[in-house]
């Protein structure tokens, strides 16, 4: 019997340095540094109401995800994000994480619970799609 794929680890350090480095780059506005960990053919895609908040995707290549990262950094300020809880393999990484994010346009602060599905090839990665609370989001940035 084949063993499971995706298992629970404390190791893998090229995927979790890969995964802090990703939203380290997020928080500190660094939307260049995200070209260092995405493969040329990747995907980015915001699970989230294009009403409430624009920059959904899906987004493909280096060109569309540097511009959709540097378009979302005009309008939230990343102040902090914790990873809760990350489930790896080589292949792949589901990530609970906390963060803090203000608007610029608003000012408002919002705390948000954001999962993030992550694939990867060779270390480098390969696909994102990320979930968060609609409805939050669209209140931070004054669309509801």
């Amino acid at each position: 019997m084949a063993q499971p794929i995706l298992r629970v680890h404390t190791g893998l350090p090229l995927i979790k340095e890969r995964v802090a480095r990703l939203f380290l780059a997020r928080r500190d506005g660094k939307a260049d540094d995200l070209l260092t960990i995405f493969a040329p053919e990747c995907s980015y895609r915001l699970i989230c109401d294009p009403r409430l908040f624009p920059k959904v995707g899906p987004f493909y290549g280096h060109t569309e995800i540097l511009e959709s990262f540097r378009a979302c950094d005009q309008i939230l300020e990343y102040i902090d994000t914790i990873v809760v809880d990350m489930i790896v393999d080589e292949r792949r990484a589901v990530v609970r994480r906390h963060a803090t994010i203000r608007s610029r346009e608003t000012g408002n602060v919002g705390e948000f619970e954001i999962a993030d599905l992550l694939e990867f090839r060779d270390g480098m990665i390969t696909k994102m799609t990320q979930f968060v609370d609609t409805a939050s989001l669209g209140l931070l940035v004054g669309r509801i």
